[in-house]
């Protein structure tokens, strides 16, 4: 890091950064179980399985365009107060959920609770991104954030939901929000960033009269991201009501999920310990062809066994690559401006690959989703080749700013 980079750190020490992780666990825990809620609510017939794709777009497209906007939202000051009336009232929506009746309002109710938990999500990433190492930060985040996630997917469908149905799950995702709630004191005060009159010290005149300059290579390594958490959204998505079609047990399904979740964080885990060296283009090229395969395989699946073992393999790669693309593009702009987009791309992502699945899934057959999610890792490759082909090619700056 070069001491112009320093500019653009802070340190607001562990209570805060262990807080912020919170707040983002309790704003993402809804990825983690959400393809088994989803299922729960169309075995109650509450939704149908097209809308099953629909209802996950919905929630994750509102959780992408509010952490677009709650980053700006934090860093204006008060972060306090903002995230614990921001996590109070996703406390309220989630038991909501246990009381909506009929598609409408479950549509409204998880819509409202995307922009609620997008918004919360912006807390975590100031302060995780303007940490000293945030690719190596934010692994630790993506890992630690997946272990209630795969607690929750296997207790779900095994204890909770045949007792309680879907109510369960949206209970749990209230009582995280709640705890938040009781956290938020340990949160710094501001989430702004170092003040104008020292990044004015810098004698690096490009950053004193830019943002940032938008490179091909930044363009293509954002579309990559989008395109390639697009075809993870579409395969999660699924996940579930893949075994349901293929006549698998609610078991396997759980063990499925948890699975896959927990081998979520040790991939995570390994390359925030061991693996994070490897350069950024091999890492994110080989995963997408490992995704690839994986998804191509997922259809095939002969009996619950292999199922389990694919979803955990799948798994595996999910968190393990965002490292990689947060030092990539941490690299080629030190600013990290861009960075602070990469939560809100890949959400964007996420919501936009079971949508498109959910038109080539019909009732009672789930492969056409894990057929998408091929074609979206496929275009993701592309886009990283695009990048490393285009890279060092420069877009024209933006005019300087007036003295």
């Amino acid at each position: 890091m070069t001491p112009s980079d320093e500019a653009y750190v802070v340190d607001d020490g562990a209570p805060a950064i262990a807080t912020a992780m919170w707040m983002g666990t309790a704003a993402l825990m809804i990825l983690g179980i959400q393809p088994i809620l989803l299922a729960a609510l169309v075995a109650e017939h509450r939704i149908t399985d097209a809308m099953l794709g629909q209802l996950a777009t919905v929630e994750v497209l509102a959780i992408a365009l509010s952490s677009a906007v709650g980053a700006s939202f934090f860093r204006t000051g008060q972060m306090r107060p903002k995230a614990a009336v921001l996590a109070g009232l996703l406390a309220a929506v989630n038991v909501g959920c246990c009381f909506g009746d009929g598609q409408l309002s479950l549509f409204l109710l998880r819509g409202a609770a995307g922009l609620l938990e997008g918004a919360l999500l912006g807390c975590t990433i100031v302060l995780l991104t303007r940490a000293r190492a945030p690719d190596r930060i934010n692994g630790v985040f993506l890992a630690a954030q997946t272990i209630p996630q795969a607690l929750a997917a296997l207790a779900l469908p095994i204890y909770l939901t045949p007792r309680w149905g879907s109510d369960a799950g949206f209970v749990i995702l209230a009582a995280m929000a709640a705890v938040g709630v009781m956290l938020v004191r340990l949160l710094p005060q501001t989430g702004a960033p170092p003040a104008e009159a020292e990044l004015a010290t810098m004698t690096d005149a490009p950053r004193k009269t830019a943002r940032w300059v938008w490179t091909p290579e930044i363009v293509f390594v954002m579309l990559a991201l989008m395109l390639q958490t697009s075809g993870i959204g579409a395969a999660m998505e699924y996940l579930a009501e893949l075994a349901a079609n293929h006549g698998f047990s609610t078991q396997a399904a759980g063990f499925a999920t948890s699975g896959n979740l927990i081998t979520q964080v040790v991939g995570a885990f390994l390359v925030v310990g061991v693996a994070y060296r490897i350069p950024s283009a091999i890492a994110l090229l080989g995963g997408v062809a490992a995704q690839f395969a994986l998804s191509v395989a997922f259809p095939a699946m002969p009996n619950a066994g292999a199922y389990i073992v694919v979803s955990c393999l799948f798994g595996a790669f999910l968190l393990a690559l965002g490292p990689f693309q947060v030092a990539w593009l941490v690299r080629i702009e030190p600013t990290r401006r861009i960075a602070l987009l990469i939560t809100p791309v890949t959400l964007i992502g996420w919501s936009i690959g079971p949508f498109v699945a959910s038109f080539f899934v019909a009732p009672g057959h789930s492969d056409a989703a894990f057929w998408t999610a091929a074609a979206l890792f496929t275009c993701a490759g592309l886009s990283y080749v695009a990048a490393l082909l285009s890279r060092g090619r420069a877009l024209p700056a933006p005019a300087a700013a007036p003295s």
